[in-house]
């Protein structure tokens, strides 16, 4: 078995991306469940760069004329499901800005009225 270049450069990304992953789970920026996730999706990157040949059997079975084209069609289904979770995180958090706005406001607005009445000052 021959390692080439394109092989040390996925296992060194995915270390150095497991590291960072670490580092940012010791920084509190997410929790446990994600940390896992992410350990194994890096750690998936380097099997699959280290060991292609696991993946050959499923070439006649998916149609897939190269290995390659089966790992390109794959990262681009976990893109898409990225993009997709991200798309929903965005919606929820402009979802809470929007409450979090509007009722900031009302209550800025009882605010100045209670002002303006001379009640309070």
């Amino acid at each position: 078995m021959e390692i080439n270049g394109l092989q040390i450069a996925s296992v060194v990304f995915s270390l150095s991306m497991i590291f960072f992953t670490y580092y940012c789970f010791r920084k509190k920026y997410f929790g446990a469940i994600s940390l896992i996730i992410w350990g194994l999706v890096f750690f998936g990157i380097i099997i699959t760069s280290i060991f292609p040949s696991i993946f050959k059997e499923f070439l006649p079975i998916l149609k897939v004329a190269r290995l390659f084209d089966l790992f390109i069609v794959v990262g681009i289904f976990f893109l898409i499901v990225l993009t997709f979770i991200n798309f929903i995180h965005l919606q929820k958090l402009r979802k809470k800005l929007g409450h979090y706005v509007q009722k900031d406001a009302l209550d800025s607005e009882e605010t100045q009225y209670e002002t303006s009445d001379g009640e309070t000052s």
